[in-house]
């Protein structure tokens, strides 16, 4: 239970339990052997772990019995810790954001803020997950997300694992550390990301649909595997129009950088930007440089 110090009994505990221990150790005894006898059924549940000997033989008897489960609502204690709720939404809109690139969190913040306009012309924020979280969790007390927040919450809870997933120290840019999400269990992350995770507001942090151009998928780039149309950040359009620019020749991931950045931007946030055309096929790579993918026609 939640807070068990404040549960009542209308017995003093202390005196009761030591005048009748004989007919509780029996009562036990008798419950753990119909266990076995049983054969000793498997219940809906995982076992605990590192403390599997109580689970198999005090947790499990009893559910078997039809009892409650002795861990029941633990679950939902640790959903409601607002540490770890904070935790696995920062770690899911940083891996949303920027994949496995290392970014800084003023560089978050960065891509947090940008805007664009849709075909509508009505605006939007490439990174909204990332800005939902920033904007909730984040800020001071005039509402501005601030930077060092971030940096300082990260740097606390660094390498403490949540939903599958973990950040991790990746070096400095301009004397700024960089972060990276480091995923240490793939199968619960994707859970995650595929079911969303609900913020204090309602909100949802979702992985955006895997392009066919993933570099984990077998197939290249064709007509029939571009879906709609990806909005893309002004950073990503200056960086697709560099490329188009160059024509097949194409540039060194490095020597782009350079251009794009010119002291402004961040190595980092223009590299996670690369990363991520090139994950949705805009861009891709040939003999480690990159170029402009030509996007199909899709009229016909």
């Amino acid at each position: 239970m939640e807070a068990p110090e404040s549960r009542q009994y209308d017995r003093n505990l202390v005196a009761w339990i030591p005048e009748h221990r004989p007919r509780l150790v029996q009562a036990g005894l008798t419950v753990l052997r119909a266990y076995i006898a049983a054969g000793q059924p498997r219940q809906p549940y995982p076992p605990m772990g590192s403390f599997e000997d109580w689970d198999q033989m005090v947790r499990r008897p009893l559910t078997w019995l039809g009892e409650a489960d002795p861990l029941a609502g633990t679950a939902e204690l640790n959903d409601a810790d607002p540490v770890r709720r904070k935790l696995r939404a920062l770690l899911a809109a940083w891996w949303t954001t920027f994949r496995t690139a290392g970014a800084t969190s003023k560089e978050a913040v960065t891509r947090a803020q940008e805007t664009q306009r849709d075909a509508q012309g009505d605006e939007e924020r490439p990174a909204q997950a990332l800005w939902d979280v920033l904007s909730e969790h984040f800020t001071d007390r005039r509402g501005k997300i601030r930077s060092q927040l971030i940096g300082e919450f990260i740097r606390k809870y660094a390498r403490r694992v949540e939903v599958g997933a973990r950040f991790e120290n990746y070096g400095t840019n301009q004397d700024r550390q960089l972060w990276r999400v480091v995923v240490v269990d793939d199968k619960r992350f994707q859970e995650i990301l595929a079911s969303g995770l609900q913020g204090d507001k309602g909100d949802r942090v979702t992985e955006p649909p895997m392009s066919p151009c993933h570099p984990c998928h077998p197939y290249p780039p064709s007509p029939e595997n571009y879906g709609a149309a990806v909005s893309l950040s002004p950073l990503a359009i200056r960086i697709v129009e560099i490329l188009q620019a160059t024509g097949f020749g194409g540039m060194t991931p490095d020597d782009l950088t350079r251009m794009v950045d010119a002291g402004k931007t961040g190595p980092a946030l223009v590299k996670a930007t690369i990363n991520q055309l090139l994950l949705t096929g805009r861009i891709g790579r040939t003999n480690d440089r990159l170029v402009f993918n030509p996007q199909p026609d899709q009229s016909h």
